[in-house]
């Protein structure tokens, strides 16, 4: 995190998951704790982004890991976040015909976006719920959080102390991976 962000937040639930994916989908609770360190308020909007817009194509597994056939380890690019790498194994079943269209295996439940309000030097924390639908390696930082703090009369634009602090920003999620494995 930047230094001279007043802004920082973690994100925290569990990185693996055992579900049996042939019976229902999976839920999973995970939160976003934010922390102003700044002394005036700040304004937090957290904006929670679904897995379809930058998934993986089930067509493109197998071009990953260089032979759609072969199981074992595979080394692949993580370079695009928000995808989903997808279980070799499903891909190659004959009793699961997978179209080449992108078929999202994650969404955020409930509300896609908060908006919270941190007094001075205070955190809150944002409760999330996630749904899986298959098994696999799920990078969830496909998120946004925008903060703005607002000045208050002391002096230094709100920022007390520290007026070199920025004032607003827009940050990416960090990375966060979630490995969903099915259950015999």
């Amino acid at each position: 995190i930047d230094n001279m962000c007043p802004i920082s937040w973690l994100m925290e639930g569990p990185h693996t998951v055992i579900h049996d994916f042939a019976k229902s989908f999976c839920e999973m609770r995970f939160q976003v704790t934010v922390q102003n360190s700044s002394d005036a308020v700040a304004f937090i909007r957290l904006v929670m982004f679904n897995q379809a817009e930058n998934e993986v194509q089930l067509s493109d597994v197998g071009q990953l890991s260089g032979a759609s056939e072969e199981g074992g380890w595979h080394e692949i690019s993580l370079g695009n976040s928000g995808k989903v790498l997808s279980d070799l194994l499903a891909q190659s079943s004959p009793s699961r015909k997978q179209s080449s269209k992108s078929i999202s295996s994650y969404v955020w439940t409930g509300s896609s976006s908060t908006k919270v309000k941190l007094e001075p030097l205070s955190s809150a924390v944002i409760p999330l719920n996630l749904c899986i639908f298959a098994p696999g390696v799920y990078d969830l930082s496909n998120y946004e959080l925008q903060w703005d703090i607002k000045p208050c009369n002391d002096g230094n634009g709100g920022l007390g102390r520290d007026s070199s602090k920025r004032t607003a920003g827009t940050s990416l999620g960090h990375p966060f991976y979630l490995t969903a494995l099915q259950s015999a």
